[in-house]
């Protein structure tokens, strides 16, 4: 018997407000990763409050939708604008079974960083299949995002945790240890002292992987 895929209730790019621990409101922000252990789990969201740099965890209990989502300029737009606009963009992947690098590059603009980004992955040895467009980061400027939807390595089964691993492997590089769980997870990457031909335009890099 065929089971029903069972959505998150939140998906990336949502903007929520996050109930404190009484009723009131913490503050409002974005979702920024879905990950849940398991099928039947309770999902789990990271989300990006407003003014804040670090990313908080959530339950799903803790979240309220306020109706809006944002695109990564922080523009916001309604649940049918940010569907029309998700169906354009070969990357756009929502919380679809994935891997992807998310790519922090310095450059002088959208061009340049697509260029930029596309060096870093065939530089690492990475199979691109599709790419979002360069958005410029608006926590700093100069630096550039580029989003490269990568081909699900064929030794990771349909495990996100070992897809991760698999390409944090291939890279040569050293990353910080995968965060997350079998069905979802990701490995930051930042070049601290470390001196790398391949990377030099690179502030910092996310692999990410949902199952």
């Amino acid at each position: 018997m065929e089971i029903e895929e069972e959505l998150p209730p939140f998906w990336f790019g949502q903007e929520v407000c996050v109930l404190g621990a009484t009723d009131g409101i913490a503050g409002t922000g974005v979702v920024r990763g879905v990950s849940r252990p398991g099928p039947g789990e309770p999902w789990a969201f990271a989300v990006e409050l407003d003014g804040e740099a670090d990313l908080v965890g959530a339950a799903a209990e803790r979240l309220v939708a306020t109706g809006w989502f944002r695109d990564d300029e922080r523009r916001r737009a309604t649940v049918e604008q940010h569907e029309r606009e998700a169906s354009s963009r070969p990357g756009e992947r929502l919380r679809r079974r994935h891997v992807s690098l998310r790519t922090h590059v310095e450059a002088g603009g959208a061009d340049e960083a697509a260029a930029r980004a596309r060096a870093v992955v065939a530089a690492l040895g990475l199979e691109p299949v599709d790419v979002d467009e360069p958005v410029e980061y608006w926590k700093v400027p100069g630096t550039w995002v580029v989003v490269t939807g990568l081909a699900w390595p064929r030794v990771a089964s349909d495990g996100a945790e070992a897809a991760v691993l698999h390409l944090v492997a291939s890279t040569g590089l050293d990353w910080a240890p995968v965060s997350g769980t079998p069905a979802g997870c990701d490995a930051v990457w930042n070049p601290g002292d470390a001196v790398d031909p391949r990377t030099r335009h690179v502030s910092w890099m996310v692999l990410d992987a949902i199952a």
